[in-house]
């Protein structure tokens, strides 16, 4: 059996955005919507120019000073920065920076700009000193020497030259003249600034050797930071470093300055810091006691120390402007200061009124959990990290995973200005404290309802029903309640299914008994959700069988307060194939249908995308229940099912020679149907199409195939159905987009091919490549195609040129070639019609074999007059005819 499905290029219905009608096969298909985490990458990766910011930075505050005085000045500070409660500015909890936008692509000319505003205009000086920004002019074409003092043997030298005029050459040479090895710590650097870092290994003092490349004179800020020997570094001490409450230093960066120096003290090798601020202005460096360098602007803000303690880390402007920050050292594994927080029962609200930073989650089983930190006023981001600091992966970024005993840390964003105080929702998957008992037939006995608490609280529903069976969840919120999220969960914690948004769905029970049903809802908000076992027909509206007439078998309406009904389908009362349907007072296609067996396993399939019609397989003696859930508010409903079984009353086509009648016929209503019954041999190859008054491609109307097991094998979209290999086929037509009047719809039933060859009506009708004297006649419903038999060899192309009566696009034949050993799939070979006139061109592909043309009326219940002739166009004799 094959299915076959539209060419490329090919008509098909195509529904206005934003209303779904029903037009038979149009797609209304859902396009995901990504064009914001489009923009989201792109900001990324316009972040990534700069490599002072990592990701996502936004602007420093701005400046407190661009005068030459090293903020390092201001080491002392720390002391009282240590106690938050005495200074509440070094708290974040307590007096959060203020938050910033999102920062610009940095500017290579901003730190000229501010340089040449704060020039002084004098001479350079022969020495710098240590933190202390040195402002002068360099004369054209000179190089100015700067001597730098490094104390100690080894050391790490830290250098910042800011120009106003373009590029410069700087070199660093030791106490021996040999030249020293510099790299750049924020990346390459660009415009009027530059960045040095040297490795040195000998006391005494060095040179600074800066140079102009453009030979005009240049306005220069300079200065340097030896970082192992200075005692400018700011100390963050023990207290400092608690997770639930850092210090937060206040610091600034002079136009020109090398860099502030913390010195990090009571970590070693193995722990995390995190350094965190409430904005990602500035690059933060990690060091350790030798002067290696640990992590970096892309490992930034969580840290891994290796090597040897103590250590520091360095702030540094990108460009050299001047910038003041916040700052905050953390550790993140063995973390302190964190609230304690274990598995809550069902029915219990989280404590809001802690304020810290980071939360330990105490597990004392291994489960998956759930977590989310809630407040009153909206979330707070962060992420969830094993005691050690190493950040737990999986599905742990969306707020549930498989946790073994133990404590885990969940912190706040390292850049999250204060959050204030909030909670944490924690709940393991196998709780099963605070769940209340409810039935499963909610239908009859009422929906369980309540109201939830503060953010965060879960509820719990106890389902009495057995494992293999199926339940329906239905929404059914109260006019003052807001909708319910629901997850059930077997025993072991596994999800069986999950509704959001107070709608339904069919959830099979597959885990191992008892189950649950979490609820999640909206704080001080009441709830209803109906549970029904999928084999209970109680509470739900019998469902008759239709014949083929237009006439439906039930109406049900749907409210806002109940937006879906259920409907039974008796043991004895269905046939082994059905075909099922709907349409509403307005003709759209706002809700679905779902036929289910007790087990809550569907049974119907779609017979096309965007399309109401289902086919379902039944089997005898088994009960069903249908679920109707609508999505378009208040609205009444009229359904069908009809049999198109074997034992069906279907429709014989009158002929199936190629050109023969068609079977004819007129639907009446939106949901009228028919069903054509075609005998076949497994090895026939046929045509199944239907044509409609209003237009080719089965304007009107809708064709699908099953095969005499009811399994689906085609849908008409544009052009007719080519089958193979059953011995029985069923096209049901459907209307599209009926409009108050009759559709006239003819179905052909073509034997194009049998076990013995090609029809004889078409082998009766030889033509050649090379082309075929005119010939003529007329499509109407008795006669309304016209075939002949070709021999195709490799890449050739041929022409249908001639004329035909069509009053309009519409009504113009069709040309099909087809051939046996691609009867399926591809169509056969391809013809490209004349847009708007009569005739097209024909060709085979790298494999030739005897075909079939076929000329094939557009549209039933009119006559069309047609002359043609053959013209070869591709691999052609010599001389061309």
């Amino acid at each position: 059996m094959s299915t076959a499905c539209p060419k490329w290029g090919e008509k098909m219905n195509v529904l206005p955005i934003g209303r779904r009608v029903r037009r038979r096969g149009g797609g209304a298909g859902r396009a995901a919507a990504s064009g914001a985490l489009l923009l989201a990458v792109l900001a990324a990766l316009v972040g990534q120019v700069a490599p002072a910011q990592a990701v996502g930075a936004v602007p420093a505050a701005p400046a407190a000073s661009t005068g030459t005085a090293s903020p390092q000045a201001g080491a002392p500070a720390a002391s009282a920065a240590a106690n938050p409660a005495a200074n509440p500015a070094a708290n974040p909890a307590a007096n959060p920076a203020p938050s910033a936008g999102p920062v610009a692509k940095p500017d290579p000319t901003a730190a000229a700009r501010e340089l040449r505003q704060a020039e002084s205009g004098s001479p350079c000086p022969t020495a710098l000193q240590p933190g202390t920004v040195a402002n002068c002019t360099l004369d054209q074409s000179a190089t100015a020497a700067f001597a730098l003092t490094l104390p100690q043997q080894n050391d790490l030298l830290l250098v910042r030259i800011v120009t106003t005029q373009g590029s410069i050459l700087p070199t660093v040479l030791a106490p021996d003249g040999t030249a020293v090895t510099c790299d750049d710590p924020a990346g390459p650097s660009w415009g009027s600034y530059r960045t040095l870092r040297c490795a040195t290994t000998r006391a005494g003092t060095y040179t600074l050797k800066v140079g102009t490349v453009t030979g005009s004179a240049t306005g220069l800020a300079v200065s340097y930071l030896p970082l192992q020997s200075t005692t400018a570094c700011r100390t963050v001490g023990a207290t400092d470093l608690a997770l639930g409450a850092p210090t937060l230093f206040q610091g600034s960066l002079a136009l020109g300055a090398a860099g502030d120096c913390y010195l990090v003290q009571d970590l070693v090798a193995g722990d995390v810091l995190r350094i965190g601020a409430s904005n990602r202005a500035g690059i933060k460096v990690v060091y350790d006691a030798t002067g290696a360098q640990v992590c970096d602007k892309w490992t930034y803000p969580d840290c891994r120390l290796t090597g040897t303690a103590p250590f520091r880390f360095t702030v540094q402007s990108y460009d050299g402007t001047a910038m003041a920050y916040d700052v905050f050292a953390a550790r993140l594994s063995r973390p302190e200061g964190c609230a304690l927080v274990e598995p809550q029962a069902f029915g219990v609200s989280p404590d809001l009124t802690s304020g810290t930073r980071c939360r330990t989650l105490r597990v004392p089983a291994s489960a998956r959990y759930g977590f989310e930190p809630v407040r009153n006023d909206g979330s707070v981001a962060g992420a969830l990290f094993a005691a050690d600091g190493t950040p737990q992966g999986g599905l742990c970024p969306q707020g549930a995973c498989d946790l073994t005993p133990g404590d885990y840390t969940w912190a706040v964003d390292a850049f999250a200005t204060s959050v204030g105080a909030f909670g944490m929702a924690f709940h393991s998957a196998v709780e099963t404290r605070g769940c209340v008992a409810v039935s499963d037939t909610g239908l009859t006995d009422g929906p369980a309802t309540g109201t939830f608490g503060g953010p965060g609280q879960q509820l719990c529903l106890a389902l009495p029903t057995a494992s293999g069976k199926g339940v329906y969840l239905l929404g059914r919120s109260p006019a003052d309640g807001a909708p319910v999220a629901a997850q059930v969960l077997d025993a072991s914690g596994a999800k069986q299914c999950e509704i959001s948004g107070g709608a339904s769905t069919t959830c099979k029970l597959t885990g191992t008994a008892p189950f649950r049903a979490v609820l999640t809802g909206t704080p001080a908000k009441a709830y209803g959700l109906a549970v029904h076992r999928t084999e209970e027909v109680a509470g739900c509206t019998a469902w008759p069988q239709s014949g083929f007439d237009g006439t439906w078998g039930v109406e049900v309406p749907l409210t806002a307060a109940a937006p879906q009904a259920c409907l039974s389908l008796p043991a004895d009362q269905h046939a082994a194939v059905e075909l099922v349907d709907y349409t509403n007072t307005g003709n759209q296609l706002n809700a679905e249908v779902t036929v289910v067996d007790a087990a809550g396993t569907p049974v119907c399939t779609a017979v096309s995308y965007g399309n109401s019609a289902k086919t379902c397989q039944l089997a005898a003696g088994v009960t069903y229940t249908a679920l109707l859930n609508g999505w378009g508010g208040a609205d009444g409903y009229r359904l069908v099912r009809h049999d198109i079984s074997s034992t069906g009353d279907c429709l014989t086509p009158g002929s199936t020679t190629v050109g023969g009648p068609g079977t004819s016929f007129d639907l009446a209503s939106a949901l009228d149907a028919r069903c054509v019954r075609v005998a076949a041999a497994g090895s026939d190859k046929f045509w199944l199409g239907v044509r409609t008054a209003g237009g080719p491609y089965g304007a009107n109307a809708l064709l699908s195939v099953v095969d005499g097991e009811g399994k689906p094998l085609c849908t008409q979209f544009g052009t007719a159905c080519q089958l193979t290999g059953a011995t029985s086929y069923t096209a049901v037509v459907l209307a599209s987009g009926y409009k108050g009047q009759p559709i006239h719809a003819a179905v052909d039933a073509w034997k194009v091919r049998t076990a013995d060859g090609w029809a004889p009506e078409c082998l009766a009708n030889p033509i050649a490549v090379e082309g075929f004297p005119q010939r003529g006649g007329v499509l109407t419903d008795d006669a309304p195609a016209y075939c002949a038999v070709i021999d195709m060899k490799a890449n050739q192309a041929f022409k249908v040129v001639g004329t035909s009566s069509a009053t309009g696009p519409n009504d113009i034949p069709r040309l099909r070639l087809v051939r046996d050993s691609r009867w399926s799939g591809d169509y056969g070979y391809q013809c490209t019609a004349n847009y708007g006139a009569f005739g097209g061109r024909c060709m085979s592909d790298s494999q030739g074999e005897q075909a079939v043309l076929i000329l094939s009326s557009a549209t039933a219940g009119t006559s069309v007059e047609y002359t043609m002739q053959g013209v070869c166009d591709g691999v052609c004799p010599a001389p061309r005819p």
